[in-house]
Formats: C-alpha cells, structure tokens, sequence
C-alpha cells in the first residue's frame, strides 16, 4: 500500500488561517493536481486513473480556522458564528469536488474535536472549565459537514465517505478517562504553567522551563491541543472498524473494501 501526503501542519481550510506559515488546503488540492499530471505522464492516462479513483482520501481540517478568532472577541460582531462555519464548509466542500474532478471517489473525513476542553482553552476561563464558545462553534462545523457530504453523496456518482464523530469520542475521554485506561483529562502531559497549556514542550518558544509527565499514555492530551499517542490509536482503531455511533455511514474499513461506481 503506498499514498500521498499533502497535510500541512497547523493550515486550515480558509486561505488566511496562519497564512505564510502553512499549506492551505485549496493549495494542497493543486499539489494533488499536479501530482495526476505526474503520474499520467509516468504511467499512462489508465492506470493514473485507476490509482487516484481507488485511493481514500483522508481529510482532518477546521479547528485551526476556528482557535484564532475565538481569542478576538470583535470578530463574532461583525459575523455570525453560523456564517463563518459557512465560509469554512464552504472551502471544504470546493475542495472535495475538486478532489472528484480529478477522479477521486473516497472521502475519510474527520470532524473537528471537542477543542474547548483542551488545556489551551481552560486556562483561559475563570475556573478551568471548558470553553463553551469553541465548543459550539465545533458542533456547528460538526452539523454543517455531515449535511454537505450525505448532499454530495447524492449529487455525484460514485461519490463515498466515512465521517469520524472526533467531537463525541474525544468528550467521552475526556469526560470518563479511566473507562478508557486514562488517568488525566484536564492537563497535558508536556508543558508549562495552569493545565501544563503553555505550548513550551521541549523548550519551545523562548521558555526553557517546561514540565514532563513520566507516563504519557495516562493523559487524553500530550500537549495544550493535541491527544497522546495512546488516545490516537484509540481513534485510529474506531475510524478503522467502530460501529455506527461513531463513524459514520461505513467505517474506514468498510470504505477500502468496497468497490465503488
């Protein structure tokens, strides 16, 4: 099994999310352009097409688009929380079809997590308890990406996808870790300051001082945002074969073995 790699650490679906530092998806999708152009030349227009049709396409973007405007309270007056989801979804949804224009058919979609209970965000409410606002604005992407991609499931033929529910099995972690073998939900296990959410792991950022937990795999995070090793395998291994409550209308699995139209 081979694939191709177009993430970019830390871009978003909106051009101007940390614009400068990252790969934005719309320039990824030409990246995939250019990469259908490379193989039809290398291995003829029926093989290439054969290759990108029965490729799976694994897409994980939204919560960078949403951790910077969260912090700047003005933003959400002059825009509806609802319309700015829209404009996210929006992109998402041109680049699927462009993905399908080049002749992809298998969509692994991955929804955006419960990103308000991160370490990064409960340092900044009063007693660290969870951010409400960015945990609506995820459910809000959650809701509007389910409803494009059961709508372009039946606009385009062929077209297939799993979708990861990562908001509800991430909150059930961080709600019940030792049902899961966890032992901490609330702080990260690398890191400076309240909940370890100073993203200085590794003395990053001018901040020699940070701290290290000894056991990793008892924390649902490894830093302010991001889940540990043991949590990921946790969500690879329901993407892969979970049921329907939390992946969504077939598994990962389910979604390779299928022969599509």
């Amino acid at each position: 099994m081979g694939g191709a790699n177009f993430a970019s650490a830390g871009a978003g679906a909106l051009v101007d999310t940390y614009e400068g530092f990252v790969v934005d998806l719309k320039t990824q999708l030409k990246q995939l352009e250019q990469l259908e152009k490379k193989l039809r030349k290398e291995m003829g227009s029926e093989k290439t097409k054969r290759i990108i049709k029965e490729g799976v396409y694994l897409i994980s973007i939204g919560t960078n688009d949403y951790t910077k405007p969260l912090l700047n309270p003005a933003l959400f007056q002059s825009i509806s929380m609802e319309d700015y989801v829209g404009m996210v979804i929006g992109n998402i949804t041109s680049v699927l079809k462009g993905i399908y224009e080049v002749g992809g058919r298998k969509f692994a979609m991955i929804g955006v997590g419960q990103f308000g209970c991160a370490p990064s965000r409960r340092r900044l409410t009063r007693n660290g308890s969870c951010s409400g606002e960015a945990n609506k604005i995820a459910q809000l992407h959650n809701v509007a990406l389910t409803s494009i991609l059961a709508k372009l499931e039946t606009q385009l033929q062929g077209f297939e996808y799993t979708y990861f529910d990562f908001y509800t099995s991430l909150s059930e972690r961080i709600q019940y870790p030792s049902k899961y073998g966890f032992k901490e939900a609330k702080s990260a296990c690398c890191g400076s300051g309240p909940y370890r959410a100073n993203s200085t792991c590794g003395g990053q950022r001018g901040v020699k001082e940070y701290s290290l937990c000894r056991h990793p795999e008892k924390y649902v995070f490894f830093d302010s945002g991001h889940p540990s090793e043991r949590a990921n395998r946790q969500f690879a291994q329901l993407m892969w074969n979970g049921s329907a409550s939390v992946v969504r209308p077939r598994n990962l699995k389910e979604l390779f073995k299928h022969e599509g139209t």
